[in-house]
């Protein structure tokens, strides 16, 4: 069965680049909920802004592969630059980015996916 996951993207630009098919990877602390994603899942990735009234945009990726890391750095590191920030950003302020969201699963040795998406 295919599942439909929400993903809530809180970078203006990220969410552009996902949406115009220039992010293709998506990395995430791997926990419960993420670990039971599987190829062939939807993500519906959304972004919220204010302009007058509270407005959400959203689109939605499929799954085209996973990949599993012991480690933030391994799934940062094997993962291509362009791929995972789809030129919204450099690698080094998307890597400074996500090491501050996910301070704590870092910091507890959890392990990390990435998830390839369809275009």
């Amino acid at each position: 069965m295919k599942v439909t996951n929400h993903f809530h993207i809180h970078n203006r630009e990220l969410f552009s680049c996902i949406k115009d098919g220039r992010k293709t990877l998506e990395i995430r602390s791997l926990d419960d909920k993420i670990r039971n994603i599987k190829i062939g899942d939807t993500i519906c990735f959304s972004y919220s802004y204010k302009h007058n009234n509270k407005t959400t945009e959203s689109i939605n990726k499929i799954v085209s592969d996973i990949f599993i890391y012991d480690t933030y750095e391994d799934a940062y590191k094997c993962s291509t630059s362009h791929s995972i920030t789809g030129g919204a950003m450099s690698s080094y302020a998307l890597d400074l980015y996500l090491r501050k969201i996910y301070k704590d699963e870092i910091e507890s040795g959890r392990e990390f996916v990435v998830f390839q998406l369809s275009r």
